[in-house]
């Protein structure tokens, strides 16, 4: 098996408010800054590339899932896909699902079992959550740097 591409896949669902797109713009851009390739959909697909493949791959090639539960994410298609993917994966090897609770009303789905909950109020605790997806998914990939052809996230 060839080693991970992504140190980090991002599933969130693709109707957020403005406020948790910002939000999760800005986790990815503070994971690359500390090194770790981050796979977020928007950023790192290509247009007219076939979804469902295309997301299976980067969840194969990933270390850990990093889920963002807002409400709408609860009611996503994809994200409950890619949930079930990633459920697959980490049993068959080492992979990590962590789950991000995004504000007040974020509610796991039921049957979703996760390593690891991390609860965000808001923007302020960004350090914080990036330590703590830091110590679940380890060092950055050795080998694998940013900016090797991968989308960086903008804003920085």
């Amino acid at each position: 098996m060839s080693p991970p591409q992504w140190d980090i896949f991002i599933s969130h669902s693709s109707r957020l408010i403005p406020d948790d797109e910002e939000f999760i713009d800005a986790l990815a851009l503070a994971l690359w800054k500390r090194g770790y390739s981050v796979f977020l959909d928007r950023l790192c697909l290509k247009k007219n590339e076939p979804l469902i493949p295309s997301l299976e791959k980067a969840i194969t090639s990933s270390r850990l899932g990093l889920v963002i539960i807002t409400p709408s994410a609860a009611r996503s298609g994809f994200v409950e896909y890619e949930i079930q993917f990633m459920r697959q994966r980490r049993n068959a090897g080492r992979f990590q699902i962590l789950a991000l609770m995004l504000g007040p009303k974020a509610v796991l789905p039921p049957g979703f079992s996760v390593d690891k909950v991390i609860i965000a109020a808001d923007a302020k605790v960004m350090p914080r959550l990036i330590d703590e997806i830091g110590k679940a998914v380890g060092s950055p990939s050795a080998g694998v740097p940013n900016g090797s052809g991968r989308a960086k996230p903008s804003g920085g």
